[in-house]
């Protein structure tokens, strides 16, 4: 009978050890994103994109002009950490101008369309660019600009889950 009960015990104790959510999960729960592809949007599950990876969460506009410069910078972390890094670029704009500057750019993102600004409620935020950086285990470690995420920095993110980048304040 002790040995059922330590069994039980046991097992209630894994469950909720292993059924624990983390930080991001908690905030994106219930969001229904849509990701572009090509000219038509798709069902993008967050979650399933930011478990065991870097992500960069990027709040951005096409007619955002430090938006527009910043991406460069991300193509470039990107290509220096292609399999430990993803980047998540989030739009509300207008549909057809984000679909084309997709088009002509061709940078190696994911773009999630927020046209009910879902994510801009859970991430909130007085103006764009707006970088929001989650470490391997989900946890969100700044929201800042995209300046000031470096190949240090990135690489501090992979191997630890320590980093200093200034806070924006909204």
């Amino acid at each position: 009978m002790k040995a059922l009960l330590v069994i039980c015990m046991v097992l209630v104790f894994n469950q909720s050890l292993f059924s624990q959510q983390t930080e991001i999960e908690i905030k994106l729960k219930g969001i229904q994103a849509k990701s572009i592809q090509g000219e038509k949007l798709v069902d993008y599950d967050l979650i399933k994109q930011v478990k065991n990876k870097v992500v960069i969460l990027e709040f951005w506009e096409t007619w955002c002009g430090p938006c527009i410069q910043g991406m460069p910078h991300l193509k470039d972390l990107k290509n220096k950490f292609p399999n430990d890094l993803q980047i998540i670029c989030v739009s509300s704009d207008d549909f057809k101008k984000t679909v084309n500057y997709i088009k002509e750019n061709q940078y190696p993102f994911d773009y999630v369309y927020d046209a009910k600004k879902q994510l801009s409620s859970v991430f909130p935020h007085s103006s764009i660019p707006h970088t929001v950086v989650i470490d391997k285990k989900g946890k969100i470690k700044a929201e800042t600009f995209p300046g000031y995420l470096t190949e240090e920095i990135i690489k501090n993110l992979i191997s630890s889950d320590s980093i200093d980048v200034p806070f924006k304040n909204n």
